[in-house]
């Protein structure tokens, strides 16, 4: 209570009479002021107006006016109380006629004077004329000044505790009315910040409470130790009247701070809301017992269990927001804190029935749910179900319902992103029905903000279905607006935006179409039929086009651009331009084109590969923004010029690189220092890729170079250096090998200098290994670099640059010791790859293409045993693939190859008895095998050509008696199989040949007949014969000089005939192989040496006529005739040699030799 007395004037200056004093500053009062008489003018030359009436504003301004020039007075030596009492007298007034903007002018000048004359408000006279201001400063309402007389409480409240010295005690309804002045001018401040950013992200919303808050908090721990003591001392005296009103004011005290925590963006003064609440509690729970106050228990309990469902409400506000905090943030990594705050914030909202003896209200299952369904729409959707139990004690209003929406479409989105279609489509769902609820409802309203997320969670399936569905709520939501009670307008610009993506959002831009048609239909609904006027008077819904929605139906078709054939393409670039077009055409000041738009319509061009068209976009955007007196939202920027570099380096046109760099250079010269249109790293990258593809790898370099010399926005990256090294993989270059190695080297070195852009990563070091492992001039040194840099990649340092090698990794390096034909080496490797699977070190393990690789290199291998280590490994891969590993399968690759390793093992004898472990009985079988598995159902060893080549030439190669019986039958196997279309491969030319050489190599009787017949059999079954199949027929004629003397006559004809054949053929034509074997024929098939000369002196003419008079060709004439003969064949020819004497061709005419290719083998 207060107690009062008279005020002396003497003492206190210029007061009213009948103004009050408080004897003591333990409780606060109101300062009555009474302005029927005049004040006493002691110290002053101005006389102030007594009464001032509302609408006399001459008076009011001069009273504000007198009133500063008090303040200035105050600086010259004016008393300082004549100062405050002015200064109430002023506020006073300023309330009295309902001016409180002039409350908030008068609080900016007396913290000035507060500052100036901070000694004497220590006085007690000062505390008092603190409180008093204190009081006014509450009753502020106008947000312009709201955050003036916030900051004027708390420097007062400062003096106020200063001035009590030991005591520090403030009035509790001035600590409350202080808090509560900071509240409102946080909240005002929100709104403005709101108001001038509607898109305030809810990772900042908020901000505006951090300084009250910390300030509350402040004085909050200045008065706490008093605070309990003072109600604890008051509860013993038994003072009846006012300790149940003090327990109470106590509790809004802290309620008001708990709420000014809750609402700050601060998350540590939300784990401070949660300790002050704990104390509250406690401090409640301590206080002694109440006596009989003229309450009863019952209604004493109520009112402090709604007071604290106030501070518990608070409390759950700042955990709910402390979730959405770490939401907004979108890391990753924070998920789990995520869902320990929403744990604490259902810790607390299980708290309140048992600390509070009230039920939760709305307000508290409003936060729960918002924290929930930040972190589980399936929790969200469970809380809200129980508020809708008849039981429920809380009904649930529509932004209850509109959080769970929210949650739905949210858990729909990141669903979407996983590539999980059913738990998208279960999120959809879910929010499906629950609109359908507010729809049945009749008490909830439907309004867009329903439609909107149930809409997007449709979206996000990015299905035909989905898309149908959103297209259905639009129309519905479309009705139902139209049929609405209230006539107030409402944009349903967002709305079209979702209907169109859910469009576009299909893959590859099969919605192009139909999201251009909903645009086109919004535009001619709602805009251009009600002429191009947004409504004010609320009888019509409204929608605004902007560029944004374009942009979005532009990329779409952007997409399906690049999906479709050129044609489709083509059409796709047309729709492009076609609404760039419209956009024109509309003049609307929000959906006019912008740089983007062009963009797009240069890269639908680019997706078509018109480059003419490309070019002419951003010629045409160029010439739009010079016109517009450069208007920045048209201004071309890198982004233009990457399109158009792309477009170049993935065209075919020859002079494509040139072309990109051409442009990179314009573009330069465009820029003129502009950083926004200087050619960045994308830029660069493209011209470097464009010279990687023709495998130009020193241009690529050069470009390389350029990086970073004119300008910090275009330094090299990773992907610089990775196109650079793949260009040197796809190059001739014989220091390729070396180049790769130093721009390695070179990209270490920058990452260890720190370089933010430099970093080698699994690509760099994977092209590296490739371009090792493919290099022409591959060495048993360039393989164990290969290797080397495989046991780099999995030391422990490379865990920094979180670098671990992969299948392809491991596959390269085997490929290099496979081209070297060191199976050992490879087999190693895979072993090895294995262990780390199994130990875990590495998630890879080796699969068929490992094996085969594994295979590949034994196959090339010297060792003598390599046939069956080949075999092995094939066997380990039908092991594993009938174990049901599905990384192994056996296919046509490793066979082939495993068949080839037999074929190629010289180890059969001629002549020998068969045996099951001979070579080719193994290649034969490993055929037959292939065969019986295709036949079981397993399409993947389906034989081909090589496959029966392979088994054929084993045979060919063993000089085995049975070697043309068994290729003859396994021709005939491969004949027979097509005719019943079980294998649709037919026998080819180097099938025959291969029989062909087979009977040649033979000791076949009358293998010359044989052949020729093969021959015959090929040509007559429409396999067209080549100069090996001539060839290998008259190579089996010459070896055929053992047989008798009318089968060496025959044969002879048979060689004759095929020369004269291939010499009229225009397709066929003798080599010098041909003559070869030819003259071979006729010195070892003649029946005299005169026959034998004539027929080898008309194939020398024939020979030389046709240039094919090779070293082999010469070789064989000296084998086949005397010296003398040799020398007449030359003069009847007309040359004579020079002394008589002949050492190699090259003393012959060069013409006779002009048309030798040196070939290993025609056969």
């Amino acid at each position: 209570m207060w107690s009062t007395r008279r005020v002396s004037r003497r003492m206190y200056g210029n007061i009213p009479r009948t103004a009050t004093v408080p004897r003591r500053s333990t409780f606060s009062t109101t300062l009555t002021c009474s302005f029927d008489r005049d004040p006493p003018q002691r110290h002053r030359r101005d006389v102030l107006p007594t009464t001032i009436s509302t609408a006399d504003k001459t008076n009011r301004d001069a009273w504000v006016t007198t009133i500063r020039r008090t303040f200035h007075r105050s600086s010259r030596g004016f008393s300082w109380r004549t100062v405050d009492n002015d200064l109430h007298l002023g506020l006073n007034m300023s309330f009295e006629v309902g001016d409180i903007d002039q409350v908030g002018t008068l609080s900016k000048e007396t913290l000035e004077w507060i500052k100036r004359e901070e000694s004497q408000v220590h006085h007690p006279h000062g505390s008092l004329s603190a409180i008093q201001q204190i009081q006014k400063y509450e009753q502020v309402r106008d947000p312009a000044h709201l955050e003036d007389a916030a900051n004027a409480c708390w420097i007062l409240s400062q003096h106020i505790i200063q001035s009590q010295q030991e005591r520090r005690m403030l009035p509790l309804d001035t600590m409350r009315g202080i808090l509560t002045c900071a509240q409102r001018a946080a909240s005002a401040r929100e709104k403005s910040l709101q108001n001038a950013d509607p898109g305030h992200h809810l990772l900042y919303k908020g901000e505006a409470y951090n300084g009250h808050a910390e300030r509350a908090l402040q004085l909050f721990e200045q008065m706490k130790p008093l605070l309990w003591k003072q109600a604890v001392l008051r509860r013993k005296l038994g003072d009846k009247e006012i300790h149940v009103e003090e327990t109470l004011l106590i509790g809004q005290i802290y309620s008001i701070l708990l709420d000014l925590l809750s609402k700050s963006t601060k998350p540590d003064f939300h784990q401070e809301s949660r300790k002050i609440l704990k104390e509250l509690l406690k401090g409640l729970f301590e206080l002694p017992p109440l006596k009989s106050s003229g309450y009863t228990s019952q209604h004493r309990y109520a009112r402090l269990g709604e007071m604290l469902l106030v501070a518990f409400n608070s409390v759950l506000h700042g955990c709910a927001r402390e979730v959405a905090m770490i939401a907004a943030s979108q890391d990753e990594n924070k998920t789990e804190d995520a869902r320990l705050a929403a744990q604490r914030t259902q810790t607390v909202f299980d708290a309140i029935e048992s600390n509070c003896g009230v039920s939760p209200d709305i307000i508290s299952y409003g936060n729960l749910l918002w924290a929930l369904s930040l972190v589980s729409a399936d929790r969200a959707d469970s809380l809200l179900q129980q508020m809708l139990q008849r039981d429920s004690k809380v009904v649930p209003d529509r932004i209850c319902f509109q959080l769970v929406l929210d949650a739905w479409e949210s858990e729909g989105a990141e669903t979407a992103n996983a590539e999980e279609l059913s738990k998208t489509l279960h999120a959809a769902g879910k929010a499906q029905d629950l609109l359908e609820r507010i729809q049945s409802s009749k008490v909830l309203k439907v309004d867009s903000q329903c439609f909107e997320p149930v809409m997007k969670a449709w979206s996000h399936t990015r299905t035909i279905e989905g898309a149908v569905r959103a297209q259905t709520l639009f129309e519905n939501m479309q009705e139902h607006m139209n049929t609405r009670e209230d006539s107030q307008p409402r944009s349903i610009s967002k709305l079209v935006v979702t209907a169109i993506r859910a469009w576009t959002n299909l893959p590859d831009g099969q919605g192009a179409d139909r999201g251009e048609f909903v645009l086109r239909d919004a535009i001619a609904r709602y805009w251009v039929e009600h002429e191009n006027q947004v409504p004010v008077d609320g009888s019509m819904d409204y929608f605004v086009p902007t560029s944004s929605m374009f942009h979005t139906v532009m990329k779409s078709w952007v997409a399906a651009a690049a999906t479709v054939n050129k044609k489709g393409g083509r059409e796709a670039a047309q729709r492009i331009e076609g609404l760039f077009t419209y956009m024109q055409s509309l003049n609307i000041p929000d959906a006019t084109p912008t740089a983007m738009s062009y963009s797009l319509v240069m890269a639908g061009w680019a997706q078509c590969h018109d480059l003419s068209r490309v070019e002419s976009a951003y010629d045409n955007m160029l010439k739009a923004y010079k016109e517009s007196e450069r208007d920045p939202s048209l201004k071309p920027t890198s982004i233009n010029t990457s399109i158009i570099i792309d477009a170049w380096s993935k065209s075919n046109a020859g002079d494509a690189a040139q072309r990109a760099e051409a442009w990179l250079d314009r573009a330069y010269t465009e820029a003129d220092g502009d950083e926004e249109r200087i050619p960045d790293q994308v830029c660069f990258n493209n011209v470097i890729n464009a010279y990687a593809q023709i495998g130009a790898a020193q241009k690529a370099e050069g470009i390389l170079r350029r990086m970073g010399t004119n300008t910090d926005l275009a330094k090299p990256d990773t992907i610089s250096f990775n196109s650079t090294i793949s260009a040197y993989a796809r190059s001739d270059d014989t220091g390729a090998t070396q180049k790769v190695d130093a721009l390695l080297a070179e990209m270490k070195q920058r990452h260890a200098q720190d370089d933010p852009f430099v970093r080698p990563d699994l690509f760099t070091y994977n092209a590296v290994i490739s371009t090792l492992a493919n290099s022409i001039d591959i060495t048993e040194h360039t393989a164990d670099r290969a290797q080397a840099l495989l046991s780099e990649m999995m030391e422990p340092s490379m865990d920094n640059l979180k670098i671990k090698p992969n299948i392809n990794t491991f596959a390269s390096v085997i490929h290099a010791w496979a081209r070297l034909g060191n199976g050992h080496r490879a087999e190693e490797l895979v072993i090895q790859m294995q262990k780390l699977h199994i130990e875990g070190t590495l998630d890879i393990k080796p699969n068929t293409v490992i094996f085969s690789t594994v295979i590949d290199a034994w196959s090339k291998s010297d060792d003598p045993h390599s046939a069956k280590r080949a075999e092995a490994i094939l066997r380990r891969m039908q092991l594993l693939s009938d174990s049901g590993n599905i990384d192994v399968s056996l296919d046509r690759i490793c066979y082939n190859t495993t068949i080839r390793a037999w074929a190629d093992t010289q180890k059969n004898i001629a002549g020998s008895k068969l045996h099951e472990n001979m070579p080719a009985m193994r290649s034969e079988a490993l055929l037959k095998e292939m065969l019986e598995r295709f036949i079981n159902g397993n399409e993947k060893v389906d034989p081909d050509i090589f496959s029966f080549t392979a088994a054929m030439n084993g045979w060919s190669r063993s000089g085995h008696d049975e070697s043309v019986r068994r290729n003859t039958n396994l021709l005939s196997l491969l004949v027979e199989l097509n005719e019943k279309d079980i294998l649709s491969t037919k026998p080819d030319a180097t099938l025959y040949n291969t029989l062909l050489n087979t009977i040649a190599k033979s000791k076949e009787p009358n293998k010359a007949t044989s052949a020729h017949e093969v021959l015959s059999r090929m040509e007559d079954s429409g396999v067209q014969a080549n100069t090996r199949s001539y060839n290998a027929v008259i190579t089996a004629c010459s070896s055929s000089f053992r047989e008798g003397k009318q089968i060496k006559s025959k044969a002879l004809g048979i060689a004759s005939n095929l020369l004269k054949k291939m010499r009229t053929n225009e397709r066929i034509h003798p080599n010098d192989f041909t003559y070869n074997s030819f003259i071979k024929a006729c010195a070892k098939l003649a029946n005299n040496p005169v026959q034998s000369t004539k027929l080898i002196q008309e194939a020398f003419r024939m020979c030389c006529e046709d240039g094919q008079l090779s070293e082999s060709v010469w070789n064989q004439l000296h084998e086949a005739l005397p010296m003398r003969s040799l020398m007449n064949l030359l003069e009847s020819n007309h040359f004579s040699p020079p002394n008589n004497r002949l050492t190699s061709t090259r003393d012959l005419p060069p013409e006779w030799s002009r048309s030798v290719k040196h070939s290993k083998s025609m056969l």
